[in-house]
């Protein structure tokens, strides 16, 4: 996996500090640099990236509201680079992989860069599980629709989907809709609660109830 990286810092130091600390790292492409949060947000609407390393100091606009401006449907994996201690706490109210203060240590940036390989690698693999279930969905082996016992609907032009497919540990299942007892938003993701277990899936609490019979 190749991990599509932009840099955002108004200090170009810093971000050739960080260009050049990503160069040894073979799984990641920086793709873009930027130095206000201005200019980037444009590039990153029109082409998401994998990966965003921001300053959050900045002129005209903080990092942190550059992310709320760029909005959840495109904001990419986030690595936050701050000379403030106390703007770790804004760094989990935005949900982002990690954050590091400057001077930039070399082990913890070594961590922040494993802890976005592993988010990456679980939304890939949730994506995947999406396409998966799409076609669990709409076909079955053969490529013939499936039964109509297996959907519901409501009129001649909609169907509900009747199940899930979700990861466990040894890899993909699917559930019925049937057996899940409540759903759960949270964040990008729902959790679909079965009994005492969940299972993770990465789709909008809107965009789920549209595919659900009422």
């Amino acid at each position: 996996m190749t991990i599509r990286t932009i840099i955002v810092d108004d200090e170009p130091p810093a971000r050739e500090g960080i260009r050049l600390r990503l160069h040894g790292e073979e799984d990641f492409e920086v793709v873009g640099e930027y130095d206000s949060a201005r200019k980037a947000i444009a590039a990153i609407k029109k082409d998401v990236p994998d990966l965003l390393f921001l300053d959050i100091h900045m002129p005209g606009m903080t990092g942190i509201e550059m992310l709320h401006e760029i909005g959840p449907d495109c904001v990419p994996a986030v690595i936050l680079v701050t000379a403030f201690e106390e703007h770790a706490l804004d760094a989990f109210e935005v949900s982002v992989v990690d954050y590091i203060l400057k001077p930039i240590d070399g082990d913890r940036f070594r961590l922040a860069l494993d802890r976005a390989r592993v988010r990456l690698e679980r939304v890939q693999a949730v994506r995947l599980s999406g396409q998966i279930r799409t076609l669990i969905e709409t076909s079955e082996p053969g490529g013939e629709p499936p039964p109509r016992s297996d959907t519901r609907a409501t009129s001649s032009t909609t169907e509900y989907i009747s199940r899930f497919l979700v990861s466990d540990g040894s890899g993909e299942r699917p559930v019925s809709v049937r057996d899940v007892d409540w759903i759960e938003a949270a964040g990008d993701y729902v959790r679909l609660h079965d009994g005492e277990n969940y299972h993770l899936v990465r789709a909008s609490m809107n965009r789920l109830e549209g595919t659900l019979d009422p």
